[in-house]
């Protein structure tokens, strides 16, 4: 596939997905929103870069992550307000995902570590990769409880495509990766200066712990 070839969600069919390079555009329907996500990520795989579609524009407006809202696990609309003057990593999270047993303890030794210094850790369960987050919210809730997490958890929804939460349609635009405006798997981190700027991303691969001298260096600096 050349490299100047993008791939984007589109909806001029149901499922569509859209491959456009300088010699032709295509547009594929798939028969449900899972093989959509399944030949989405299959085209970036093969070399092509993502590019967002949906809400980029209202995205454009935002001048800090402050004017964002979520919702959390009890359906209670949450402002990122809350969190001014913070360090926030947020990371979308998932149960099944081979990531899952070393990204949950090692986010809960960063959140006790450095909460009283003013890190808050955020996560947002989403069931776009591989179907990795197919619970309900109270089986999410009940699953982490082995990791005995203590850091905010909100509803679970996409992060990508028209659906995507707001958050991370804002945050993965601002910190592009090497794909694009795009999350690529479970587990990707965003970490957001105490002014509510997105400072840097980080990989699935990333290990939490390995973010620690980043958090220092942002708690460390004034609003």
């Amino acid at each position: 596939m050349a490299d100047d070839a993008t791939v984007e969600f589109s909806d001029a069919m149901q499922h569509g997905i859209k491959l456009v390079n300088p010699k032709i555009t295509e547009i594929f329907s798939a028969e449900n929103k899972e093989k959509q996500e399944e030949w989405l990520n299959s085209f970036i795989n093969a070399g092509a870069q993502y590019r967002e579609v949906f809400n980029v524009e209202d995205t454009a407006k935002i001048k800090s992550f402050y004017e964002l809202k979520d919702f959390n696990m009890a359906g209670n609309e949450v402002s990122m307000s809350k969190y001014k003057g913070k360090v926030v990593l947020a990371v979308n999270v998932s149960s099944k995902c081979g990531l899952t047993p070393t990204n949950y303890p090692e986010l809960q030794t960063l959140y006790e570590k450095y909460k009283d210094e003013g890190l808050e850790v955020l996560a947002f369960p989403c069931n776009q990769f591989a179907g990795q987050e197919p619970g309900a919210h109270e089986e999410i809730m009940e699953f982490v409880k082995q990791y005995n997490v203590t850091f905010p958890f909100f509803e679970k929804h996409d992060v990508n495509g028209a659906t995507a939460r707001p958050v991370f349609t804002y945050l993965k635009t601002k910190l592009p990766g090497s794909f694009g405006d795009f999350v690529k798997w479970n587990f990707t981190k965003f970490l957001v200066d105490r002014n509510g700027q997105p400072y840097k991303r980080f990989a699935p691969k990333d290990r939490p712990l390995s973010l620690e001298e980043d958090i220092k260096t942002l708690l460390a600096q004034e609003e």
